[in-house]
């Protein structure tokens, strides 16, 4: 295999959710980089707004990507966004309802008007539509009306994506796009370890006599 460098240091780009949900499956974006810090670190009411933003078509910020090219392929590592895309993910598999503490749950959309038989219904050859709302709370994606489960998979998020990046580079991202929300120590300490060390360290900690038998962290 062959990776061919290219001559941008950067782009911004956009996908959709389902986009991102179907190359976190097959691996084309990589959220297992062992410096990366572990899904699951939000509060259920930071997972509740995030769906609500989603389906109110709310901007939500960038997820990062970096590029890393190695002798035996190209890897490109999801370096910010990890805990909004895998919440989402987790929702669309109905992993979890809307809380009754979301914000602005009640999300407005807009269906075609059906004669008896399904047909739609023609106003001078144009389709009639009826506004219609949907208090989400307590609700599964399965739940969620086909217009706004495609509200959802549809939905467009920004990509910040770098290119041609070395092992430095990326430790260097993950510190900076890390910088806002407060590191724990062993999740700083952890980035200057470089890949290699840091993937053994991670392998160490699910031993189960560290993991079961121990009070180390």
């Amino acid at each position: 295999y062959m990776a061919v460098q290219t001559a941008e240091k950067s782009k911004e780009t956009r996908y959709s959710v389902l986009s991102y949900l179907k190359r976190l499956e097959d691996f084309t974006i990589r959220k297992d980089h062992p410096l990366q810090r572990k899904a699951s670190q939000w509060t259920k009411q930071q997972k509740d707004n995030l769906i609500t933003s989603v389906l109110n078509e709310d901007p939500i910020p960038p997820v990062v990507l970096a590029e890393q090219l190695r002798p035996e392929g190209r890897d490109n590592w999801l370096i910010d966004g990890l805990q909004r895309l895998s919440n989402l993910a987790e929702y669309r598999s109905n992993g979890f309802r809307v809380g009754k503490n979301a914000e602005r749950p009640v999300i407005a959309y807009q269906s075609v008007d059906r004669e008896k038989d399904g047909t739609v219904k023609l106003d001078h050859g144009n389709p009639v539509y009826i506004k219609k709302e949907i208090d989400v709370r307590g609700k599964y994606y399965r739940d969620l009306p086909a217009e706004i489960r495609e509200r959802f998979d549809d939905f467009t998020i920004p990509a910040v994506q770098y290119f041609n990046c070395s092992d430095d580079d990326i430790e260097y991202h993950i510190r900076r796009y890390n910088a806002a929300r407060t590191m724990s120590a062993a999740q700083k300490g952890i980035t200057y370890l470089g890949e290699r060390y840091a993937r053994r360290v991670k392998e160490l900690a699910r031993h189960p006599f560290l993991r079961d038998k121990s009070s180390f962290r």
